[in-house]
């Protein structure tokens, strides 16, 4: 259930999360905060129910990305639990099973995707220093 983690700490895999997140609920699947250099997804200040279809699909991979990568806290996990119930509803009609059929076909090319603007941003933000 858990991978290890670049800095060699335990990272729980995406799927754990989102399948323990849909069955047991944020407070029993998210662990302590991890010290990681990712960027916590995007604040809950935002009402998910005014995220565009875009939007909540591209928050919904930065929260796979970032529990994939380094884990993270109550906090980010309540709001990604939320991010995934919406996800679930509005593009799969509720079907836990078509979700996740389409979380296993698309992961690998948005995580790398993702991976690559971060190496981008970073590398603008170090430059412009």
């Amino acid at each position: 259930m858990f991978t290890s983690h670049p800095n060699r700490r335990l990272a729980p895999s995406a799927a754990a999360v989102w399948i323990c997140l849909a069955v047991s609920g944020p407070l029993t699947c998210t662990g302590a905060h991890a010290d990681g250099q990712e960027t916590a997804p995007a604040s809950p200040a935002v009402a998910i129910d005014q995220f565009t279809s875009a939007d909540l699909e591209r928050v919904f991979w930065e929260c796979d990305y970032v529990a994939t990568t380094r884990g993270m806290g109550l906090e980010e996990g309540a709001y990604c639990a939320d991010i995934y119930d919406k996800m679930k509803r509005t593009k799969f009609g509720g079907d836990f099973h078509a979700m996740l059929a389409w979380w296993q076909r698309s992961k690998a090319p948005e995580h790398a995707a993702f991976a690559t603007q971060r190496r981008v941003a970073r590398s603008d933000s170090r430059s412009s220093e």
